[in-house]
């Protein structure tokens, strides 16, 4: 039996769920999680967010969807003991965002990284377009 014969179809494969290997190694399904869940923010129509529960890192993956310029101020600006680090990937139609680092604020319109250091003030919010805003940092107990 050839090795490609004894891997599985894609057609058999399942979620396997939340997974904790002994190795540290986690596997771990997101879940739609509202943007009203975490402090500073607020829902809107335009982005479905997604939240790796269980995760050793706080993971969110934000998928935009046509955000026009009045759905817009939907994050007010705030900090985190922890350092965060934001992706910003837009999908062909192009995806605009305004990035606020304490005074400052950024338009941003091409794929990006913001590395957002601990105690900063911040704000991240959809102008116009779609694709995908992640956003990663350590969870409180894990910074100690």
């Amino acid at each position: 039996m050839s090795a490609k014969s004894l891997a599985p179809s894609l057609s058999s494969m399942r979620s396997p769920g939340f997974i904790q290997r002994e190795d540290g190694s986690v596997v771990c399904p997101n879940i739609v999680s509202p943007l009203s869940t975490v402090a500073a923010h607020k829902d809107i129509d335009c982005i479905e967010r997604f939240f790796a529960a269980g995760f050793p890192l706080h993971l969110a993956v934000h998928k935009v969807h046509d955000a026009e310029p009045l759905q817009r101020d939907y994050t007010e600006l705030h900090a985190h003991p922890q350092p965060e680090l934001n992706v910003i990937i837009p999908d062909a139609s192009g995806l605009e965002y305004e990035i606020q680092l304490g005074e400052e604020r950024y338009r941003v319109c091409e794929p990006t990284s913001i590395w957002v250091p601990p105690h900063v003030p911040h704000s991240a919010n959809v102008i116009r377009g779609s694709g995908y805003f992640v956003a990663v940092r350590l969870k409180e107990e894990a910074s100690r």
